[in-house]
Order: C-alpha cells, then structure tokens, then sequence
C-alpha cells in the first residue's frame, strides 16, 4: 500500500468579508501539523494550500456569519483504518469550523499518480486517474468512512461536493467489499488487508521460475493485495491451500498439488497459494526450516507462503486441516470454503476456471469467448 503524501499546507483566501473588510492573514491552526485558518463571510470564498494540494470553495450563502474556517492535511494516521479495499492515494485531508453549510463547498483534492501504479480494479483491470474516488468521515473512526461520488477527476486532482466539514482521504477502491451485503464468507472481510509473516514463493509460472528450494529467491511477504492483482496478469481464481507440517491429510495434499493439476490450472487462468501454518506439533507455529523443507519434500512449484503469527487462522476461523478456498481473483470473493479437499473440490475449481462472468471482471483466457456461461 501506497504511503499517503504529507502535504505542506498554507492558506489562501480570494474573498472580501460581507462587511468589505479586507483579506485577513490567515493563522495556525491546532487540528494538524499543517492546519491553518481564516473567516469567510456570507458572500463565500475559498481556501487553498500553498501549493495547491487541497482546495475549499465556500458559494455565497453557505455560512449566514462570518466563520473561521479550518483546512489541514497529513500523512494518514495509523489509527485511521479505511475500509477494505479501499487504497489510499493522497493526504487525509481536515476540513472544520461549521457544524453543516447551508449550500454545497466543493473541495479539491490532489494524488500522486504513481500511487495507482500496480492496483488493480474491481472489473481485473489496471487502475487510472479515472478510478480515483473519496471516502469521507465525520471522526476518522473505523466503521464510519463512506464513499462520495466524485464531481470531476482530471490526472492529478479529484473533487466532490460537501455540506460537512470533516475528513477526506482520496482513495482507489481495488475490490468490492464496502458493501457488507456483499461478504459471503467470513475469510473475504480479512482480504486483502492481512499480510502474512515470514517469507514468500511468489511463483506463478509452471515450472517454478527459479529454484523454490532456495530462501534466497523468497520475497519478503505475501499480502492478499498482491494476490488480487494478479487478476490483472491473467489469472481469474485462487485455490487458497491452509496446511500444517503435523498433520498426515495435509501431506497428501501437497503430493497431489504438485504437476499435472496445477500445470492445467494455470493454463486456464487458475493460482495455487498454500500458506503453511503449523508446524511438526499442533498449535505450534511453522518456522522458515519448515518452509524450506515443505517445498524441497514436495518439489513444490506454486505460491507458497509462511504465516509465522498464525494470524490467517483466527482471521478466518480455521480449526481443522487442511483448509481449501475457492477464491475469485477480481473481487476477491470466497466462492467455495472446506475442510479437505479432495477429488469433488478439485473438480469445482476447474468448473469455476471454465465459467465465465464478464460482468465482475471473470472473462475468459486469451483465445476462448464467454457463451452461456463457460468459456469456449
């Protein structure tokens, strides 16, 4: 995830107050570090940082008195946790000083291009300066963000209307899950939030591209953001594989896995990720030796990753093994969930990687075409 930009903000006020006095000298203010205040009166006004970040137009009758009105921005606070799915491409921004305004300000915000680059959208495709929106909170509390459609977004800036002066964040939405309603399964309301510990095969080539038995080509971490995007390189589901060392069914798994199934899966847009949890004891935590054994014993040549916190485990519930998950890639919903796969599992995947949904982002692999509903 993109680290917010810090802004520098400043003060400026293009208005005359109602009693034609002149342009005040705006002063600091103490909502943020870089928060700075001035009246407006009954004919409006605007106020902008120095270089043009954040933007607040105030119409003729949106405050009855002349009110100091507060802007400031920052870099976004840890405990300030937006919805899932929901990536942040600028500053948080502060508006305050009236509890409503009797007609709409329109602010404008700016974001960093570059923050778009790599998340991928709800419909698989590459986000733009199109797919910029805001969310909007009255406390910055968890639960209380909602989205505001934009009034008008050009490459570097997006802008809505508001009668609350509050929080503002711009954001990318990479996958539906601000709909509650639209949360299937408990493991969808950790991804793709949830990053897991320890080191990471990030192999979705058949054969393994490079040598998996090597820590050296690991990468660092696994988080479910990077699973989601590969639904822009291709892939339409995920078999999401939860294994522990310990346990015998688990074993089995991984001996079946490896060639000809994953080998097929790819070729029809479909990722393997197996996430090792336990270790040769149940309850204890998989270590990297464990990892690092796991995949030399199996020849392991898909997405492999190591949850050292055990944190996937009591996100998603998890008390027996192993544990499958069918999950679609564009919206990162859980299509399927069980204890065990077996034969009728494998079987629902592959039904799942030939069917077709154009509508959600699933289309059919290069070469194939969606008629009734499977790819041909």
């Amino acid at each position: 995830m993109k680290n917010a930009i810090r802004l520098s903000v400043g003060l400026l006020l293009s208005l005359t107050t109602c009693d034609g006095s002149a342009k005040p000298t705006p002063t600091p203010c103490s909502a943020t570090a870089n928060c700075l205040s001035g009246p407006i009166g009954q004919r409006g006004g605007q106020i902008a940082d120095a270089d043009g970040s954040a933007t607040l137009s105030l119409p003729a009758g949106a405050v009855s008195v002349t009110t100091d009105i507060e802007v400031g921005s920052e870099s976004l606070p840890p405990d300030f946790v937006l919805p899932q799915g929901a990536i942040p491409v600028g500053a948080l921004v502060y508006a305050a000083g009236a509890a409503s305004l009797a007609q709409p300000a329109t602010l404008v915000l700016s974001f960093d291009p570059a923050s778009l680059v790599g998340l991928c959208t709800t419909h698989a495709t590459l986000a733009t300066a199109a797919d910029v929106t805001v969310l909007t909170s009255p406390s910055g509390a968890a639960g209380s963000w909602t989205l505001v459609n934009a009034l008008a977004v050009n490459a570097t800036e997006v802008s809505i209307q508001t009668t609350a002066l509050q929080y503002f964040v711009p954001v990318v939405v990479i996958y539906d899950t601000l709909d509650p309603s639209q949360m299937g399964f408990a493991l969808q309301q950790i991804l793709p939030d949830l990053t897991l510990s320890g080191s990471a095969v990030l192999n979705t080539a058949v054969p393994a591209v490079g040598d998996p038995t090597d820590a050296g080509t690991w990468q660092a971490n696994l988080s479910f953001e990077w699973l989601h995007n590969q639904s822009c390189n291709g892939f339409r589901y995920a078999y999401l594989d939860v294994s522990a060392v310990w346990c015998p069914h688990d074993q089995v798994e991984a001996e079946q896995l490896v060639g000809s199934y994953v080998k097929d899966w790819v070729s029809k847009g479909g990722l393997v990720v197996s996430v090792l949890e336990q270790g040769e004891t149940g309850g204890s935590a998989a270590s990297e030796q464990d990892l690092a054994t796991w995949i030399k014993e199996y020849q392991v040549d898909y997405t492999m990753a190591l949850d050292e916190g055990q944190e996937l485990l009591t996100a998603a519930g998890i008390n027996a093994w192993p544990a499958d998950f069918i999950i679609r890639l564009a919206d990162m919903r859980v299509m399927l969930g069980v204890f065990g796969a077996g034969d009728a599992f494998y079987a629902q995947f592959d039904s799942e990687l030939t069917s077709c949904d154009p509508t959600v982002g699933t289309g059919c692999p290069a070469g194939q075409s969606c008629s009734d509903g499977s790819c041909q």
